[in-house]
């Protein structure tokens, strides 16, 4: 009899942890967004001369690094996060793959540049690994690969993803107009323990494919020069 209780604690008390687990969880990602102050590392690596380039605003959840959006030209969307980092040596630490990725729309994704644009605001873990998914992927896409920075211009087909450490796909991105050639930036690279990313998207038509980023990011780069279709 008393074995018989002993099995019924235990089974109460495990129920009890993963029901504690579970609501600790389901709290952090209930937890609201809140907009914050530009922060002062994305500033900093912004070229402010360029008056082009608009601050929109700053978006954080509970313990999670923060995402900023800024607006080029008038005609693209920019947006710069970053991750704890355990990857040393980027050319190494982030694959790519021409594959189409879907999200688990279940997850507590915010939408952020628009409806096209969805990214997970959580809590951070260190990143160990990269997976990028572009569907209709060409590596003469990669304009700059290197330990510390990768940085390709690419043509958005359906659907760019990203997931970290090899799990659920925590960034989706979405091509606006399936009917016009629509031209991407990612650019991402290692600073004092963090990767930083730094994504550009037209959200109107844009005639001709450019070289963008590195005129807006302070980054050197091999090639600055424009690119035409």
């Amino acid at each position: 009899m008393n074995k018989i209780r002993r099995v019924i604690f235990l089974v109460v008390i495990i129920y009890i942890v993963n029901r504690v687990f579970f609501l600790v969880s389901a709290g952090l990602s209930y937890s609201p967004e809140k907009r914050i102050e530009e922060p002062l590392d994305y500033k900093e690596i912004i070229i402010q001369t360029n008056s082009k380039l608009k601050y929109s605003h700053t978006k954080t959840k509970g313990n999670s690094l923060p995402i900023s959006l800024y607006i080029y030209d008038d005609k693209y969307n920019l947006v710069i996060f970053k991750k704890k980092t355990e990857i040393f040596d980027l050319s190494k630490g982030i694959k790519f793959f021409d594959e189409k990725k879907d999200i688990d729309y279940d997850r507590f994704y915010s939408v952020f540049m628009s409806e096209k644009f969805n990214y997970i605001l959580n809590n951070e873990e260190i990143i160990k690994g990269i997976d990028v998914f572009i569907d209709g992927f060409d590596s003469k896409s990669i304009i700059k690969k290197n330990k510390d920075e990768i940085y390709l211009s690419f043509l958005m087909k359906s659907t760019l993803s990203i997931s970290f450490n090899g799990e659920n796909i925590d960034l989706y991105s979405e091509v606006l107009d399936s009917k016009f050639k629509e031209f991407n930036e990612l650019m991402i690279f290692y600073k004092e323990g963090y990767t930083y990313f730094v994504y550009l998207k037209p959200f109107k038509k844009v005639e001709k494919k450019k070289i963008i980023l590195n005129n807006l990011i302070k980054r050197e780069f091999s090639d600055g020069a424009s690119m035409s279709d």
